[in-house]
């Protein structure tokens, strides 16, 4: 595997996955510029808006190794696809909460599955890439991935 080329569809699927990853993190970072509007419409504290937005560590916490370990006996044909999936559906979650609970439940889904994308491009990259050229994949990734902070 040292001298073979990488496979396009992998490039896509990463591709794919660091697109995800970069708007991931533009919801991430604009989770502040919300607080505002937030606050005001649920009559928040700041100390309950923090809660909303800690619930995201917490839960990374709780999950990492379940996460790690589904991640490395599914097919990551469906596991990137459903990770993005339902990262989607804790932002329509989160978007359109009509109450504290749907932000709690969509800041939970947000951060459980996007962490399942970070771990599952991990293991694509483990599977599919040659040693030799992971340090170019890591590169690109490293630029790609952060794109939605400076957004």
């Amino acid at each position: 595997m040292e001298n073979k080329k990488i496979d396009k569809k992998v490039w896509g699927l990463l591709l794919v996955v660091w697109i995800s990853i970069a708007f991931n993190s533009l919801i991430t970072f604009s989770y502040g510029m919300i607080r505002g509007d937030v606050m005001t419409q649920f009559g928040l504290t700041f100390t309950e808006f923090g809660r909303i937005g800690m619930v995201g560590g917490l839960i990374c916490t709780v999950i990492t190794v379940p996460i790690a370990l589904f991640a490395t006996k599914i097919n990551l044909k469906y596991a990137v696809p459903s990770s993005i999936a339902l990262v989607a559906i804790g932002m329509i979650i989160f978007g359109t909460a009509q109450n504290v609970t749907m932000l709690f439940v969509g800041k939970a889904f947000i951060a459980a599955f996007a962490y399942a994308i970070t771990t599952t491009v991990a293991a694509l990259k483990s599977q599919q890439i040659p040693i030799s050229q992971i340090t170019q994949v890591n590169s690109y990734e490293m630029f790609i991935g952060p794109l939605g902070q400076v957004l």
